[in-house]
């Protein structure tokens, strides 16, 4: 099983699940760019580097990082500056507006936001 998360201005929109990628890909399609698909969390817990390649092979370019148990706002260098649910990070030769999204398992997917700061 397989969803799409939706950045929008007030947080996610997660859709109905569907049965399966070539599904999720099909209702991706029809989203912007800061929509990710993400499998549905299942009784079979998946391998975290398994789960990371996956998404990130998925959502090449839209998902910048897959973490275990972390948030954006936890992150050294995070301050707000940036709209809705995003935040501006800063890096060595970087400055960009992202956003995380979190599952039920502590697994958290930041996504690059539109805009800068």
């Amino acid at each position: 099983m397989w969803k799409i998360v939706s950045l929008v201005d007030d947080g996610w929109n997660e859709s109905e699940p569907v049965a399966n990628l070539a599904a999720a890909r099909e209702l991706n399609a029809t989203t912007d760019n800061t929509s990710i698909i993400l499998p549905v969390s299942t009784d079979e817990e998946m391998d975290f580097h398994r789960l990371a390649e996956l998404v990130l092979t998925e959502n090449a370019g839209v998902v910048l990082r897959v973490a275990n148990g972390i948030t954006v706002s936890s992150v050294p260098g995070v301050e707000s500056g940036c709209s809705g649910k995003c935040y501006c990070v800063h890096g060595p030769d970087y400055r960009r507006c992202e956003a995380y999204y979190c599952d039920g398992n502590g697994v958290c997917y930041i996504v690059g936001c539109p805009g800068s700061c």
